[in-house]
């Protein structure tokens, strides 16, 4: 589901909003400057719904804050005119969030909820799982969340810290939270839970290593591989067996070489900030296919030429 925020109607006549365009000496033959800040502030909370769900920008930089606004003169003006029309506040946290995002935070409190009593019906059902295939004989140390004695080991993806993924400037709040939920049930079978069978598990690692292979010219490791996951994964829950459901669609695939290959030609090879930094800005601008990445650099490259004058 695409989460979405409340903008009020009163949003294009607010004196704040007038302040915002006075602020940034916002013009346009065509429309109100009042429109051109909804515009900015519209794309900022977008943002933010997906990259600082609580509303909390201390973490990113102005420059993150500028371009999640698509604002492209000096991201310091842009900083300071928000907070002083109140639209930020002067820790950088975006005034008044929770009432904005009230009703999408109550949503996101249900799904966490819900969550929590599917890893607790899971652990129930593994423990007594446990028990029957122990035969009535267990080692003291053997619980829930340990390998039980008579249980098969398997391998698991290795994620990496959550806060060395998404900290800084951007990552994915949303994935964030399913990232920590599958984390809640390691050492279980994922496919029970997540839909993270060894099958996806070895698809995402032939790629990762054929990807660092041609744009990284080193081997890819497991935090390689856990990265590229969560560029790569798509998974869909069954409402009724509560079952859910991995894919690694194409279109995941084809931007991430995208990005990959992004950061090699900027002598940045196999920089997960950057290439991260590439997926995030894609995702901000709607684009979902390599296509419209093309296109889109197409279009930005004949900008550029006409600016310059070349034909």
């Amino acid at each position: 589901m695409i989460p979405w925020i409340q903008v009020y109607s009163n949003l294009p006549q607010h004196p704040k909003t007038s302040r915002l365009a006075d602020e940034l000496g916002l013009s346009s033959a065509a429309v109100n400057p009042n429109v051109l800040a909804v515009g900015l502030l519209v794309s900022l909370w977008t943002w933010a719904i997906q990259n600082a769900y609580n509303g909390d920008l201390s973490g990113c930089s102005n420059r993150s804050i500028a371009e999640a606004c698509l604002w492209k003169k000096k991201p310091e003006t842009l900083v300071n005119a928000l907070i002083k029309a109140g639209f930020l506040d002067a820790d950088k946290k975006l005034h008044d969030w929770d009432e904005y995002a009230c009703l999408l935070i109550d949503q996101e409190e249900n799904r966490k909820a819900k969550t929590r009593d599917r890893v607790k019906r899971f652990r129930e059902r593994k423990a007594a799982e446990n028990l029957a295939n122990s035969n009535g004989y267990c080692n003291v140390n053997c619980n829930v969340t340990d390998t039980p004695c008579n249980a098969s080991t398997r391998p698991y993806l290795t994620i990496p810290d959550q806060t060395s993924i998404f900290s800084g400037d951007g990552g994915d709040a949303r994935a964030r939270e399913e990232i920590a939920d599958f984390a809640a049930v390691r050492g279980m079978d994922p496919g029970a839970y997540f839909g993270l069978g060894p099958d996806i598990q070895a698809e995402v690692r032939a790629f990762t290593d054929a990807a660092f292979a041609r744009y990284a010219s080193r081997q890819a490791t497991e935090n390689d591989a856990a990265q590229a996951f969560l560029a790569l994964y798509s998974n869909r829950e069954d409402p009724q067996t509560h079952t859910w459901t991995m894919t690694l669609p194409q279109d995941h695939k084809d931007l991430l070489l995208y990005a990959m290959e992004s950061a090699s030609n900027a002598g940045r090879p196999g920089d997960w900030r950057y290439i991260n930094g590439v997926l995030d800005r894609l995702r901000q601008r709607g684009i979902r296919s390599l296509r419209d990445a093309e296109a889109y650099d197409l279009d930005r490259d004949d900008r550029k030429d006409s600016e310059r004058g070349v034909p």
